[in-house]
């Protein structure tokens, strides 16, 4: 199953532009299918690249497929997991297949993907996809999670999902309580069932997802803008794992 799926991702159709992961995170993150899964790391990290991809691949795999990215505000998606869309889907297929008013991508075998914000729960209220990527979603409350959550469930696809593209906070947000990310990378358990895996990324993987040229500029800086960009992501990346006190919920 994780060897189609890979290739399909990669693949898509003869159309699409081919697409490859640049890091093992974003590799591991497309092969998998666990009911949820958390992808975890800070800016750099290719977080928004791993919803579009596993949303549009899974929309091409499987006709009538119906797919949602989301984030907590639709308007905030404009600048950001649209224009990432826009890079990734190829200009002929966006412009025969987007539609504006409706703010979805409806693919020629059926497929749809739904671009969507959480704040505007009327308008998911009742569907069913088969997969959900939520974008930046640690602006999203855990009451927003579970609405999210309930709609992935539609018949006839082989395998659903929801995707949390995460950009870590602190060990008190309901997802670092749900899915421990501290543990590291693997799979979650609950009752002595999988539930969910973790993909966190790596110093290596941040080094490998930006282009030298723009690595080396971020290494020139200094004070507070070199703490914020460099040094508090590679800290994040390379923190020794530590057993969180908190119960999976």
């Amino acid at each position: 199953m994780r060897e189609l799926l890979a290739a399909a991702l990669l693949a898509m159709s003869a159309e699409a532009i081919v697409l490859e992961p640049k890091t093992q995170a974003q590799a591991q993150a497309l092969c998998s299918t666990e009911p949820e899964l958390l992808y975890s790391g800070r800016k750099f990290a290719g977080k928004s690249w791993v919803v579009i991809v596993k949303a549009w691949g899974y929309a091409e795999s499987y006709t009538k497929a119906r797919c949602l990215v989301a984030r907590e505000e639709r308007r905030s998606m404009d600048n950001t997991t649209l224009e990432v869309a826009r890079e990734i889907v190829p200009p002929e297929i966006w412009a025969a297949c987007w539609s504006e008013s409706k703010s979805q991508l409806r693919l020629r075998n059926g497929s749809l993907i739904d671009f969507l914000g959480l704040d505007e729960p009327e308008r998911m209220q009742g569907s069913r996809y088969g997969f959900v990527g939520i974008d930046q979603a640690e602006q999203i409350s855990f009451r927003q999670f579970e609405l999210a959550n309930s709609c992935v469930g539609q018949r006839a696809m082989p395998w659903h999902q929801i995707l949390l593209a995460v950009n870590p906070d602190t060990p008190a947000h309901w997802a670092y309580r749900r899915y421990l990310p501290d543990l590291g990378s693997g799979v979650r358990t609950r009752d002595g069932k999988t539930f969910a895996r973790v993909v966190r990324v790596a110093r290596e993987d941040l080094r490998d997802v930006m282009p030298p040229a723009y690595w080396e500029r971020l290494s020139r800086l200094s004070g507070v803008r070199r703490r914020q960009l460099v040094d508090r992501a590679l800290a994040e990346a390379d923190r020794p794992l530590q057993r969180a006190g908190h119960e999976i919920f």
